[in-house]
């Protein structure tokens, strides 16, 4: 009698950008997979975590996660000498990028720019 071979369910950690979650997997068969979106294991991600279960054994992967970027209009606290104040991108930015806004536009008398990333 010959059963195929499959996956019992069981619980694995996925570790996305800074953040390690235990994600539960149900028994999978030979050759199946799971998937699970990344967001939910670290938000901030897209993509998805995968598991494969192959000659019994399951192995999972991370690899389809990437950061998200900034969106648009999203704000942030900067300080330009004693001021502080909010700037925001005026377009989309993706995770790494770089903008800047002159130091002119936010306080009088100050000159160069402030990097977002």
């Amino acid at each position: 009698w010959c059963v195929a071979a499959q996956c019992p369910a069981t619980i694995l950690s996925f570790t996305v950008g800074m953040q390690t979650t235990p994600v539960s997997v149900p028994a999978l068969a030979e050759g199946r997979s799971y998937k699970r979106e990344c967001s939910w294991v670290s938000p901030g991600y897209d993509g998805f975590v995968e598991v494969l279960c192959v000659g019994s054994r399951l192995s999972g992967s991370t690899d389809r996660c990437v950061a998200k970027g900034c969106v648009a209009k999203q704000e942030v606290d900067v300080q330009v000498g004693n001021d502080t104040m909010q700037v925001s991108i005026t377009g989309a930015l993706r995770h790494g990028a770089v903008t800047s806004a002159p130091c002119s536009r936010l306080v009088a008398g100050y000159e160069g720019h402030i990097w977002l990333q």
